[in-house]
């Protein structure tokens, strides 16, 4: 049904964020962190950077969201 498939969908996405962060550390291995910026609005793009780690790290004047992933605190893989 519908659940299932928004389920399955989040878990994809989950699964694609990982492996983009993976090879973005492993290919520049001078990076030292990873900012993302969406807007304070979307609960679900906030949830899914939390889930992977990124902290929030600040609020911009345009109504969005900073975060940032330091390469020390990701574990790869997760």
């Amino acid at each position: 049904g519908t659940e299932y498939t928004l389920i399955f969908a989040g878990v994809v996405l989950l699964e694609a964020v990982k492996k983009i962060l993976d090879s973005a550390f492993s290919e520049y291995p001078e990076l030292g962190e990873i900012r993302a910026h969406t807007d304070k609005e979307n609960s679900a793009s906030i949830r899914v950077l939390q889930k992977m780690g990124f902290l929030e790290a600040s609020h911009a004047g345009d109504g969005g969201q900073t975060f940032c992933l330091l390469r020390s605190e990701w574990g790869g893989s997760r």
